[in-house]
Protein backbone atom coordinates (compact mmCIF):
# COMPACT_ATOMS: atom_id res chain seq x y z
CA UNK A 1 0.00 0.00 0.00
CA UNK A 2 1.47 3.37 -0.99
CA UNK A 3 1.60 6.42 1.27
CA UNK A 4 -1.10 8.27 -0.65
CA UNK A 5 -3.65 5.46 -0.12
CA UNK A 6 -2.75 5.20 3.57
CA UNK A 7 -3.36 8.93 4.05
CA UNK A 8 -6.72 8.74 2.25
CA UNK A 9 -7.87 5.89 4.53
CA UNK A 10 -6.70 7.75 7.63
CA UNK A 11 -8.45 10.92 6.43
CA UNK A 12 -11.70 9.02 5.84
CA UNK A 13 -11.58 7.49 9.33
CA UNK A 14 -10.96 10.90 10.82
CA UNK A 15 -13.94 12.45 9.00
CA UNK A 16 -16.17 9.58 10.08
CA UNK A 17 -15.20 10.27 13.68
CA UNK A 18 -16.04 13.96 13.34
CA UNK A 19 -12.46 15.24 13.29
CA UNK A 20 -11.56 18.61 11.82
CA UNK A 21 -9.35 18.20 8.75
CA UNK A 22 -6.79 20.92 8.15
CA UNK A 23 -5.57 22.21 4.79
CA UNK A 24 -2.15 20.78 5.58
CA UNK A 25 -3.61 17.27 5.85
CA UNK A 26 -5.39 17.68 2.52
CA UNK A 27 -2.14 18.84 0.92
CA UNK A 28 -0.34 15.77 2.22
CA UNK A 29 -2.97 13.53 0.61
CA UNK A 30 -2.71 15.35 -2.71
CA UNK A 31 1.07 15.27 -2.97
CA UNK A 32 1.38 11.69 -1.73
CA UNK A 33 -1.16 10.43 -4.26
CA UNK A 34 0.34 12.50 -7.08
CA UNK A 35 3.97 11.50 -6.44
CA UNK A 36 5.40 9.17 -9.11
CA UNK A 37 5.82 5.57 -8.09
CA UNK A 38 9.49 4.76 -7.47
CA UNK A 39 10.90 1.87 -9.46
CA UNK A 40 12.20 -1.07 -7.40
CA UNK A 41 15.93 -1.68 -7.41
CA UNK A 42 16.74 -4.51 -9.85
CA UNK A 43 18.50 -7.50 -8.33
CA UNK A 44 21.39 -9.08 -10.27
CA UNK A 45 20.59 -12.56 -11.59
CA UNK A 46 22.06 -15.61 -9.92
CA UNK A 47 25.46 -16.86 -11.00
CA UNK A 48 28.54 -15.11 -12.30
CA UNK A 49 27.92 -11.68 -13.81
CA UNK A 50 30.82 -12.15 -16.25
CA UNK A 51 32.02 -15.55 -17.46
CA UNK A 52 35.63 -16.28 -18.29
CA UNK A 53 36.39 -17.01 -21.92
CA UNK A 54 36.00 -20.77 -22.52
CA UNK A 55 39.20 -22.83 -22.60
CA UNK A 56 38.87 -23.15 -26.37
CA UNK A 57 37.47 -19.92 -27.79
CA UNK A 58 38.07 -17.15 -30.29
CA UNK A 59 36.68 -13.64 -30.47
CA UNK A 60 37.14 -10.29 -32.20
CA UNK A 61 37.17 -6.92 -30.47
CA UNK A 62 36.45 -3.94 -32.72
CA UNK A 63 37.42 -0.47 -31.47
CA UNK A 64 35.82 2.83 -32.40
CA UNK A 65 36.71 6.26 -31.04
CA UNK A 66 34.89 9.56 -30.69
CA UNK A 67 37.43 11.11 -33.07
CA UNK A 68 36.29 8.74 -35.82
CA UNK A 69 33.07 10.76 -36.14
CA UNK A 70 34.71 14.17 -36.01
CA UNK A 71 35.47 16.11 -39.17
CA UNK A 72 37.80 19.03 -39.75
CA UNK A 73 36.06 22.31 -38.94
CA UNK A 74 33.30 20.87 -36.74
CA UNK A 75 34.66 22.60 -33.65
CA UNK A 76 36.85 19.75 -32.43
CA UNK A 77 40.31 20.88 -31.24
CA UNK A 78 43.20 20.02 -33.53
CA UNK A 79 45.40 17.39 -31.84
CA UNK A 80 49.06 18.10 -31.23
CA UNK A 81 51.55 16.02 -33.25
CA UNK A 82 52.16 13.86 -30.17
CA UNK A 83 48.42 13.31 -29.63
CA UNK A 84 47.94 12.47 -33.28
CA UNK A 85 50.75 9.90 -33.13
CA UNK A 86 49.33 8.30 -29.98
CA UNK A 87 45.91 8.02 -31.57
CA UNK A 88 47.39 6.22 -34.57
CA UNK A 89 48.97 3.65 -32.22
CA UNK A 90 45.67 2.69 -30.62
CA UNK A 91 44.09 -0.66 -31.49
CA UNK A 92 41.48 -0.82 -34.23
CA UNK A 93 40.86 -4.56 -34.11
CA UNK A 94 42.03 -7.47 -31.95
CA UNK A 95 41.65 -11.16 -32.73
CA UNK A 96 42.00 -13.29 -29.59
CA UNK A 97 42.50 -17.06 -29.74
CA UNK A 98 42.51 -19.07 -26.52
CA UNK A 99 43.44 -22.71 -25.97
CA UNK A 100 43.71 -23.20 -22.21
CA UNK A 101 46.89 -21.46 -20.95
CA UNK A 102 48.20 -20.57 -24.41
CA UNK A 103 46.65 -17.54 -26.07
CA UNK A 104 47.40 -15.54 -29.17
CA UNK A 105 46.52 -11.85 -29.58
CA UNK A 106 46.72 -10.28 -33.05
CA UNK A 107 46.25 -6.52 -32.97
CA UNK A 108 45.75 -4.20 -35.93
CA UNK A 109 46.52 -0.59 -34.99
CA UNK A 110 44.75 2.48 -36.30
CA UNK A 111 47.80 3.14 -38.49
CA UNK A 112 47.39 -0.30 -40.07
CA UNK A 113 50.46 -1.88 -38.46
CA UNK A 114 50.15 -5.23 -36.69
CA UNK A 115 51.42 -6.49 -33.35
CA UNK A 116 51.55 -10.20 -32.49
CA UNK A 117 51.41 -11.30 -28.85
CA UNK A 118 51.42 -14.72 -27.25
CA UNK A 119 50.62 -15.70 -23.68
CA UNK A 120 51.96 -18.81 -22.00
CA UNK A 121 50.41 -18.72 -18.56
CA UNK A 122 51.26 -15.29 -17.08
CA UNK A 123 54.20 -14.64 -19.41
CA UNK A 124 53.67 -12.43 -22.44
CA UNK A 125 55.75 -12.59 -25.63
CA UNK A 126 55.38 -9.96 -28.32
CA UNK A 127 56.89 -8.94 -31.60
CA UNK A 128 56.54 -5.29 -32.68
CA UNK A 129 55.80 -4.45 -36.32
CA UNK A 130 58.69 -4.94 -38.72
CA UNK A 131 60.87 -6.88 -36.29
CA UNK A 132 62.01 -10.49 -36.11
CA UNK A 133 63.03 -10.51 -32.43
CA UNK A 134 60.57 -11.58 -29.77
CA UNK A 135 60.35 -9.70 -26.48
CA UNK A 136 59.09 -10.96 -23.15
CA UNK A 137 57.14 -9.33 -20.37
CA UNK A 138 56.01 -10.77 -17.05
CA UNK A 139 55.15 -9.40 -13.62
CA UNK A 140 58.89 -8.77 -13.12
CA UNK A 141 59.55 -6.87 -16.35
CA UNK A 142 57.99 -3.83 -17.98
CA UNK A 143 58.67 -2.10 -21.28
CA UNK A 144 57.04 0.18 -23.80
CA UNK A 145 55.64 -2.65 -25.93
CA UNK A 146 53.97 -4.75 -23.26
CA UNK A 147 50.28 -4.30 -22.58
CA UNK A 148 48.37 -4.95 -19.39
CA UNK A 149 48.27 -8.64 -18.48
CA UNK A 150 45.04 -10.44 -19.21
CA UNK A 151 42.76 -10.89 -16.18
CA UNK A 152 41.46 -14.39 -15.37
CA UNK A 153 38.35 -13.77 -17.48
CA UNK A 154 40.47 -13.00 -20.56
CA UNK A 155 38.75 -9.61 -21.00
CA UNK A 156 40.48 -6.34 -20.11
CA UNK A 157 38.90 -3.19 -18.63
CA UNK A 158 35.55 -4.63 -17.57
CA UNK A 159 35.86 -3.60 -13.91
CA UNK A 160 32.44 -1.95 -14.20
CA UNK A 161 30.81 -5.39 -14.02
CA UNK A 162 29.83 -5.54 -10.34
CA UNK A 163 26.55 -5.96 -8.45
CA UNK A 164 26.79 -2.32 -7.29
CA UNK A 165 26.82 -1.10 -10.91
CA UNK A 166 24.00 -3.37 -12.12
CA UNK A 167 21.15 -1.45 -13.81
CA UNK A 168 18.94 -4.29 -14.98
CA UNK A 169 18.26 -6.17 -18.21
CA UNK A 170 18.11 -4.35 -21.55
CA UNK A 171 17.76 -5.46 -25.15
CA UNK A 172 20.62 -4.52 -27.51
CA UNK A 173 20.62 -5.68 -31.14
CA UNK A 174 17.74 -8.00 -30.15
CA UNK A 175 19.92 -9.66 -27.46
CA UNK A 176 18.91 -9.62 -23.79
CA UNK A 177 21.87 -8.33 -21.84
CA UNK A 178 22.93 -7.30 -18.35
CA UNK A 179 23.60 -3.56 -18.20
CA UNK A 180 26.25 -2.00 -15.96
CA UNK A 181 26.83 1.73 -15.48
CA UNK A 182 28.58 3.71 -12.70
CA UNK A 183 26.12 3.95 -9.83
CA UNK A 184 23.94 1.11 -11.11
CA UNK A 185 20.16 1.58 -10.86
CA UNK A 186 20.52 4.97 -9.15
CA UNK A 187 21.92 6.21 -12.48
CA UNK A 188 19.86 4.05 -14.85
CA UNK A 189 17.00 1.86 -13.63
CA UNK A 190 15.96 -0.95 -15.99
CA UNK A 191 13.74 -2.86 -13.58
CA UNK A 192 10.80 -3.15 -16.01
CA UNK A 193 9.41 -6.67 -16.32
CA UNK A 194 9.99 -6.61 -20.08
CA UNK A 195 13.57 -5.80 -21.20
CA UNK A 196 13.75 -2.28 -22.62
CA UNK A 197 15.33 -1.66 -26.01
CA UNK A 198 18.46 0.34 -25.22
CA UNK A 199 20.01 0.73 -28.69
CA UNK A 200 19.33 4.48 -28.80
CA UNK A 201 19.83 4.93 -25.06
CA UNK A 202 23.46 3.83 -25.39
CA UNK A 203 24.31 7.06 -27.21
CA UNK A 204 23.68 8.97 -23.97
CA UNK A 205 25.95 6.80 -21.79
CA UNK A 206 29.63 7.67 -21.43
CA UNK A 207 30.46 4.53 -19.45
CA UNK A 208 28.62 1.24 -19.87
CA UNK A 209 29.23 -2.49 -20.20
CA UNK A 210 26.76 -4.94 -21.75
CA UNK A 211 27.00 -8.66 -20.98
CA UNK A 212 25.01 -11.34 -22.81
CA UNK A 213 22.35 -12.62 -20.39
CA UNK A 214 22.53 -16.17 -21.76
CA UNK A 215 26.31 -16.68 -22.09
CA UNK A 216 27.54 -14.01 -19.61
CA UNK A 217 30.16 -12.98 -22.19
CA UNK A 218 30.74 -9.30 -23.04
CA UNK A 219 28.89 -7.62 -25.89
CA UNK A 220 29.96 -3.98 -25.60
CA UNK A 221 32.14 -1.74 -23.47
CA UNK A 222 32.22 2.05 -23.64
CA UNK A 223 34.60 4.22 -21.67
CA UNK A 224 33.96 7.83 -22.65
CA UNK A 225 35.35 8.22 -26.20
CA UNK A 226 36.27 4.56 -26.75
CA UNK A 227 33.79 1.81 -27.62
CA UNK A 228 34.58 -1.89 -27.95
CA UNK A 229 32.26 -4.49 -29.44
CA UNK A 230 32.82 -8.23 -29.03
CA UNK A 231 32.05 -10.91 -31.61
CA UNK A 232 32.60 -14.56 -30.70
CA UNK A 233 33.70 -17.00 -33.39
CA UNK A 234 33.71 -20.82 -33.56
CA UNK A 235 36.20 -22.40 -31.15
CA UNK A 236 39.67 -23.31 -32.49
CA UNK A 237 39.88 -27.01 -33.41
CA UNK A 238 42.99 -27.81 -31.36
CA UNK A 239 45.68 -26.62 -28.99
CA UNK A 240 47.85 -23.69 -30.05
CA UNK A 241 51.64 -24.03 -30.01
CA UNK A 242 54.12 -21.19 -29.65
CA UNK A 243 55.71 -20.01 -32.94
CA UNK A 244 58.80 -21.95 -34.03
CA UNK A 245 61.05 -18.88 -34.09
CA UNK A 246 59.98 -17.96 -30.55
CA UNK A 247 60.67 -21.50 -29.31
CA UNK A 248 64.05 -21.41 -31.06
CA UNK A 249 64.90 -18.12 -29.38
CA UNK A 250 63.88 -19.48 -25.98
CA UNK A 251 66.09 -22.55 -26.49
CA UNK A 252 69.18 -20.41 -26.87
CA UNK A 253 69.42 -20.40 -23.09
CA UNK A 254 70.51 -17.56 -20.86
CA UNK A 255 71.73 -15.36 -23.71
CA UNK A 256 68.46 -15.76 -25.54
CA UNK A 257 66.43 -15.07 -22.41
CA UNK A 258 68.49 -11.97 -21.70
CA UNK A 259 67.82 -10.73 -25.24
CA UNK A 260 64.11 -11.35 -24.88
CA UNK A 261 63.91 -9.18 -21.78
CA UNK A 262 66.47 -6.45 -22.41
CA UNK A 263 66.94 -5.92 -26.17
CA UNK A 264 65.88 -2.48 -27.31
CA UNK A 265 63.54 -2.09 -30.25
CA UNK A 266 62.40 0.91 -32.24
CA UNK A 267 58.84 2.16 -31.57
CA UNK A 268 56.17 1.15 -34.04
Amino acid sequence: MNNGLKLIIQLGMCLAAGCIVTGNALAQVYYASAAPKQKPKPEPPAGSLLSAAPDYSQWIINFTYAEDEQKTGDGAPTPTPFEAEQRMRRPRKILMTKTKDIMREDTVLVNGKQVERWYNGKTQYFRPPGQTTWFMSSSATRDIYAVESLPPSGFRDLELVTAANYSGIGKYNKIDCLVFVPGGSSTLNLSDAKPQNIDSLLETLNQVVLVDLATRLPILMRNHGETRTYTFLPAPPGMLTLPDDLVSQLKKGAEGARRLVQAAARPY
